[in-house]
């Protein structure tokens, strides 16, 4: 681990990208959406929102990752109701460190529909709440009999002693739309998998 080279450098400033919900989510009456906070050094950024352009920051708890390079990643999520994010005019994902310059990045919900999937990649999040005890971890499928791609599950203790888990996939927007089905497992040794399925032709196009 690269921790001793990175302290010598200063402060990372990490790259942020946030995650869009899809018109399935929309439809349901809430969406979520992610903010993923990548490559920072040192620990301790935080993650806020900030809805509409004067909108007050509000803050939420940030699920922070060392990773094996000695750099530092964070994700916060934000849960709104349909209407109010159609309405919002804009909102943005704003990482804090004291004495440092936030790191933002605005999305305008009237111009989200294409914009991540014409950026070439799709990242998508599986969020996995209120489990226990530790430990489960998260996984994705591509298609119906596809392999199980393990990937770093965020873990946070919450408050009342239960669990939530995070995970992450980016995919060349191509193999998305192709993929027919993508699906994120939860297993936990001797339990039966807790799986979630996406079909990308009922997603935002």
């Amino acid at each position: 681990m690269n921790i001793r080279r990175l302290v010598g450098v200063g402060v990372v400033r990490p790259s942020l990208t946030v995650l869009l919900p899809s018109s399935e989510e929309q439809d349901k009456g809430n969406v979520a959406l992610v903010c993923l906070a990548n490559r920072g050094f040192p620990g301790g950024w935080k993650l806020g929102w900030r809805l509409g352009a004067g909108g007050a920051l509000q803050g939420s708890q940030s699920l922070e990752v060392l990773e094996k390079d000695g750099h530092y990643s964070w994700s916060s999520s934000l849960t709104l109701p349909t209407d109010q994010w159609r309405n919002a005019g804009s909102v943005t994902c704003e990482a804090t460190l004291k004495d440092q310059t936030p790191v933002t990045h605005t999305l305008e919900p009237r111009h989200c529909s294409h914009e991540e999937q014409d950026q070439g990649n799709v990242a998508l999040v599986c969020l996995a709440n209120r489990g226990f005890p530790g430990g489960w971890k998260l996984g994705w499928r591509l298609g119906a009999g596809g392999a199980l791609q393990g990937s770093q599950s965020l873990e946070v203790l919450e408050k009342d002693g239960h669990y939530s888990w995070s995970s992450s996939l980016t995919l060349p927007t191509d193999q998305w739309r192709n993929a027919g089905s993508v699906t994120c497992e939860a297993t936990l040794k001797d339990q039966t998998p807790v799986t979630h399925t996406l079909e990308p032709r009922h997603c935002s196009q």
